[in-house]
């Protein structure tokens, strides 16, 4: 699957506010969310590389892409370990909340490590099918947290919700990791760009 050709980003045309289901015009969209009244955006570019299905799969909503290592520590942080398809949420290292999730299909679908969230979005957009953002019938659900992993710019390999919560708890995706919307939802209120994910096996 290729990447998306690189265009300029207009911020005028390219930002899609969150909530709303307007296809975009491009595959640009430039970063404006603020956190603690500091912008952290930087523009999108997807480059020639494979990205998160972007033929499939387009963001609308706030995209929020920063350099990692240039952010603050993060107060939370996120532990998901394959081998129960568990995911859980800590916060100054407590645990807070555990949830069940589906991880890859085979064992190395979902990628082990620790990275960084770098992209945020409200109602992901599933071009592959032409599905908008907050259809019922998206496989993105109504989240995508997106993940620092080499070479994706946070936009193939992420947390996100699913149309098939039947499924949460088993091995089933191509190596993101599901959570049931309403839980996604709540996830993605209580994490920010820098907060670290672990993923074990």
């Amino acid at each position: 699957m290729g990447g998306v050709r690189p265009q300029a980003a207009r911020a005028d045309r390219d930002l899609v506010e969150a909530g709303k289901n307007t296809r975009p015009q491009s595959h640009i969209g430039l970063a404006k969310q603020h956190i603690k009244g500091k912008p952290i955006g930087k523009r999108m570019h997807t480059g020639g590389e494979r990205r998160m299905n972007l033929r499939s799969a387009f963001l609308v909503g706030f995209f929020l892409l920063a350099n990692v290592a240039s952010l603050p520590a993060s107060d939370s942080y996120i532990k998901i370990d394959k081998s129960d398809n568990k995911l859980t949420y800590y916060f100054y290292n407590v645990p807070i909340r555990s949830f069940s999730v589906a991880t890859g299909k085979l064992q190395v679908d979902t990628p082990t490590g620790t990275y960084g969230v770098i992209m945020m979005v409200k109602n992901p957009w599933y071009l592959k099918k032409n599905i908008p953002g907050g259809d019922p019938e998206n496989p993105l659900g109504v989240r995508w947290i997106g993940l620092d992993v080499p070479g994706t710019d946070g936009s193939k390999y992420g947390i996100h919700g699913t149309n098939r919560p039947e499924l949460i708890g088993t091995h089933a995706s191509a190596g993101c990791v599901r959570m049931k919307n309403d839980e996604v939802s709540w996830l993605y209120d209580h994490v920010h760009p820098g907060t670290l994910v672990e993923i074990v096996d």
